[in-house]
């Protein structure tokens, strides 16, 4: 082998090593604004690491075996997000405290750090300039925050990233979808038994375009306690808004004791015979992801956007 080729083949190594830290740099910038952050950096940093560093090509493999879905890598995003502004705050903390000597003068043991004379004006408004610029370092320190800035701001944005939807899905009229997605309704009751294989499976909550008719005062109440006054007219529908893990199904035995609570036997129909659906882990979607409803459970298939007359 000539001196040429391993040459050749160490800048390549070196090359690949090179990208995956300038990823792994980069990754707790981008990390906190909207959108994947972070995440799709990561893995890139650590594709190009596994080329040639086989403890990389092990990790690699061991996520694409464990981690199947984008949800299960948001914690390492965020854990990253935090991370990254943390070192950003001390440098800024450093180079606040380098500026100060830099601009006072101070003398260190036999070190004599004075550069240059200048007033004490300077002085204050550099350490003034570092406490308003703490606070907004570590107030945006936390992702989500720069998400809201960017919706007060009148960006529209979409989280579907964060999470892939469920291959399975289930329609629920208005109010009841709404309830599930507040966590204020968690047994779905249905005539029918859902299938084995959902047992213990996500399914995404469908929101119905019809709504609820007319309900005695008592649901009235429960469910503004909950939605809101003007509930009838604010809720979404023919949308996804949540996803449920659905732990169990069990038959209700008609003797009033079946709800969990006397507000959820308002929501739900306890007749003896029928099948309770438990929901566990709602998590809601935002915003909600637009999709056509059917009866029963169906293949969820996002809605297509609809072509203005003229356009091919």
């Amino acid at each position: 082998m000539t001196i040429r080729i391993r040459i050749k083949r160490r800048l390549k190594v070196w090359g690949t090593n090179l990208l995956a830290v300038v990823c792994f740099t980069l990754a707790p910038l981008v990390a906190p604004f909207p959108g994947p952050g972070g995440t799709p950096l990561i893995l890139a940093g650590l594709h190009l690491l596994s080329i040639n560093n086989p403890w990389a090509k092990r990790l690699k493999d061991w996520l694409e075996k464990n981690l199947t879905s984008w949800s299960d890598l948001v914690f390492i995003d965020n854990r990253l997000c935090r991370i990254g502004w943390d070192i950003l705050i001390y440098l800024s903390l450093l180079g606040g405290v380098l500026t100060f000597i830099w601009l006072e003068g101070l003398q260190l043991g036999a070190f004599d750090l004075y550069i240059v004379e200048v007033s004490h004006n300077s002085v204050w408004q550099t350490l003034l300039a570092m406490t308003l610029y703490f606070p907004v370092l570590a107030w945006f320190r936390n992702r989500y925050r720069w998400r809201r800035l960017v919706q007060v701001l009148g960006i529209r944005t979409s989280k579907h990233w964060s999470e892939k939807l469920p291959a399975k899905a289930i329609t629920l009229h208005q109010p009841w979808a709404s309830l599930v997605a507040k966590g204020a309704k968690t047994v779905e009751t249905r005539s029918w038994r859902p299938p084995k294989k959902l047992i213990g499976q996500r399914i995404a909550i469908h929101a119905g375009k019809q709504r609820a008719g007319s309900t005695s005062e008592e649901f009235e109440m429960a469910v503004m306690g909950h939605l809101g006054v003007n509930w009838r007219k604010e809720l979404p529908a023919g949308a996804v808004i949540a996803t449920a893990l659905l732990a169990e199904a069990v038959q209700a035995a008609g003797d009033g004791k079946d709800a969990p609570t006397r507000e959820e036997a308002l929501f739900g129909n306890y007749a003896g015979g029928r099948w309770m659906w438990q929901l566990r882990n709602v998590k809601p979607v935002e915003p909600p992801a637009p999709a056509k409803g059917q009866q029963r459970i169906w293949n969820l298939k996002p809605a297509k956007k609809s072509r203005r007359k003229g356009q091919k």
